[in-house]
């Protein structure tokens, strides 16, 4: 799920000096322009003003922003809006999720699965034929520096081709699905072989290439060796990042409503702050 950002402000419009100028006469708080330039000869008085002008135009900016928040229609409240458009998709998608059901996958032939064998190695070795192709797997070597296998890995596939366990009657919608599904349970099948081995478990026996890929009447699509549904942990993935998204839009609609309030709080100190300011400037006039 794409992360839908659109809303997010621009943090330059939101700087000071130009939103005092853009909103100057919206909120009957104007900037002062009775303001003479201090001497050139006296720098302290000019540095005075400058401090005094800088605060002026902070103070102006919360004023602003804290009576923009007061008003029914406010940029936080139009990015809450967006917010709360976006999440309705989201939660459209997974309430669709939950009634998602897939077409099972077409069944396959029982054809036997012969010669199996397993060889602790090193590296660990299975091997079975189904049909007439041959399938190899085989631990990548992983070895300490004093020449001991020191770490169990994956199995790799050596030689084998999972198409051709493929029937040729078989549905040709369904063939790169299921030729898929195969590679995952085939591995999942000699990783059971080779655990098996390496505990000194008696091995399975009258295996058929129709217990790799028996077709899942609920999930959809086939269940592997260990009777566990891809569909199904693919949709488990989607419905987790769904939710994430989810979860991550509410957060970000309460910031927003929390920020706005927030302003909404800070009106009275910032036309504290204000007067304040403008009183300082009143007293520098008067000084001259």
């Amino acid at each position: 799920m794409p992360s839908w950002r659109f809303w997010e402000r621009d943090d330059k419009a939101n700087e000071p000096a130009e939103a005092a100028a853009a909103t100057s006469g919206r909120f009957k708080v104007r900037p002062r322009s009775d303001l003479r330039n201090p001497s050139a000869a006296d720098p302290a008085r000019a540095e005075q003003v400058a401090r005094l002008r800088a605060r002026r135009e902070a103070a102006l900016f919360d004023v602003q922003q804290s009576e923009l928040a007061k008003q029914p229609a406010n940029p936080w409240r139009e990015r809450v809006a967006l917010i709360e458009q976006t999440m309705a998709i989201v939660v459209s998608d997974l309430e669709a999720l939950t009634h998602e059901h897939g077409v099972p996958g077409h069944p396959l032939p029982t054809t036997p699965v012969e010669e199996l064998n397993a060889e602790e190695g090193p590296p660990p070795v299975v091997t079975f034929q189904i049909g007439g192709e041959r399938f190899r797997f085989e631990e990548d070597l992983d070895w300490a520096e004093r020449g001991s296998q020191i770490a169990r890995s994956d199995l790799q596939l050596r030689h084998g081709d999972t198409f051709a366990l493929l029937p040729d009657t078989f549905p040709e919608q369904q063939r790169t699905a299921l030729a898929a599904h195969l590679s995952g349970s085939l591995f999942m099948f000699a990783t059971d072989i080779r655990d098996r081995m390496l505990a000194g478990d008696p091995l399975p026996h009258d295996v058929t290439l129709a217990d790799l890929a028996k077709p899942a009447a609920t999930e959809g699509g086939w269940l592997d060796w260990a009777g566990h549904s891809p569909a199904a942990q693919e949709r488990g993935w989607r419905r987790h990042d769904l939710e994430a998204e989810r979860n991550r839009l509410l957060a970000e609609r309460d910031g927003e409503l929390e920020e706005q309030a927030r302003w909404v709080e800070r009106r009275p100190v910032a036309l504290r702050r204000l007067r304040d300011v403008d009183n300082e400037f009143a007293a520098l006039e008067g000084s001259e």
